[in-house]
């Protein structure tokens, strides 16, 4: 069902999630970045034999680790701003834009009522009477002038 008070409030919801991908996605990196650092300390340590080979197989693994912890919150970083596009999308089809200032002549349907495509919406016709429209979804059927 096309809502538009909740739609607005998943697109709220949606936003809100992405900035919390976004800032997990951070310290994601932050962790990574310590852990390759971490790696590379143990891999110098490792070559003048001031660490054992169990040592140097943790820091790698950790890296390993890291690097894929950061690749998944990335994709839940795409995820999430895919969310906010499908709300706004979705959010785009309940709102219906004249061409031209004019009033409602007609009303095919009432606010809220769920449409199906091409069926027609209403008739408008511009403040100077010289054209007016039929518009079908949210598709414009037909514009006749008056001159």
């Amino acid at each position: 069902e096309l809502n538009a008070a909740t739609d607005r409030t998943r697109l709220e919801a949606a936003r809100r999630d992405l900035d919390a991908q976004r800032a997990t996605l951070e310290a994601t990196r932050a962790a990574a970045n310590l852990a390759r650092q971490m790696c590379e300390r143990v891999e110098q340590l490792h070559a003048k034999r001031l660490s054992s080979q169990g040592q140097l197989d943790d820091a790698r693994a950790r890296r390993d680790g890291a690097d894929a912890d950061v690749r998944a919150a990335l994709a839940r970083v795409r995820s999430a701003e895919t969310a906010v596009r499908l709300v706004e999308d979705a959010l785009s089809h309940l709102e219906i834009r004249a061409p031209f200032d004019g009033v409602v002549a007609q009303r095919f349907v009432e606010v809220g009522e769920q449409v199906a495509p091409g069926q027609p919406l209403l008739e408008l016709v511009s403040l100077d009477e010289r054209e007016y429209l039929l518009v079908k979804d949210t598709d414009v059927l037909a514009t006749v002038s008056r001159d």
